[in-house]
């Protein structure tokens, strides 16, 4: 067991903020990493990190360590700002709005200092933002209809189809390669209708869900993309957050299930 050393965490927070203003974001991911280890109960520690993570673009970094910094500390108002800005970086839009808000409420009410009233001000901007932005994503997705997906007119329904026949005729045909990507790809969304999120009474949202989900969807993709299709509107906005838990999961504990995500 690590024994807590919060002086020599200090120093090299110091040290790790020292870099990051100079611009050398590696170095101070660098020490900011060995003062968790001094420090690890500490949520600055992670909230800065994950600022060094966001200055790298390394977005599932900065998710992880605010998540992390939120855990620790659930009033904790700039890693939930950290968290809505990597979601948002990451286009996972309900968490990123849900994130502002809560950096929002974690602001006291009432005597703001002049920092906490500009980063009001910039929060409640980058809530409209992301708000916006969500409308004008789910705007432009095209979804197909249920009608054309009975009606078995779709390229995978007529590659299955003459399949058959082709095995058949025990004749090679390009036919196979969309039929065995279809399967897959039907495979994937299946889990991904499974897949339910919910929050619990601390704010702190719960997957439960096959992680078999992104691996089926991506191997029928890289076989063949014409197979991918949606009837889900927001598809994109579920597949993100998907992913983010499964990063999560990896992080943690390698192939943890039922991560949660603050």
């Amino acid at each position: 067991m690590t024994t807590r050393d919060s002086t020599e965490a200090e120093r090299l927070k110091l040290l790790g903020t020292e870099l990051y203003k100079k611009g050398d974001y590696q170095g101070a991911y660098g020490k900011l990493s060995e003062a968790i280890e001094k420090d690890p109960e500490n949520a600055i520690l992670y909230q800065n990190r994950g600022a060094v993570s966001m200055k790298r673009h390394e977005y599932l970094d900065a998710v992880w360590d605010a998540t992390k910094a939120t855990s620790l500390d659930p009033k904790y108002a700039k890693a939930w700002a950290r968290l809505a800005a990597a979601a948002q970086a990451l286009g996972a839009w309900q968490d990123c709005i849900y994130a502002w808000q809560k950096a929002l409420d974690c602001l006291p009410k009432n005597n703001l200092t002049e920092d906490q009233k500009g980063d009001r001000k910039q929060w409640r901007a980058s809530l409209k933002k992301s708000q916006a932005d969500q409308v004008k994503v789910e705007s432009t997705v095209n979804t197909i209809s249920a009608f054309d997906i009975q009606s078995a007119t779709m390229p995978w329904d007529i590659a299955w189809e003459l399949s058959t026949s082709r095995m058949a005729e025990r004749r090679p045909s390009s036919v196979f390669v969309l039929a065995n990507a279809y399967t897959s790809f039907k495979e994937g969304m299946s889990y991904y209708k499974e897949a339910k999120f919910e929050r619990d009474a601390q704010g702190r949202e719960h997957y439960s869900g096959t992680p078999a989900v992104i691996r089926h969807l991506s191997e029928a993709v890289l076989v063949d993309p014409r197979v991918f299709h949606i009837t889900d509107g927001d598809f994109f906005e579920k597949i993100i957050k998907i992913g983010l838990f499964r990063f999560v999961a990896i992080s943690l504990s390698g192939l943890t299930c039922n991560p949660s995500f603050n």
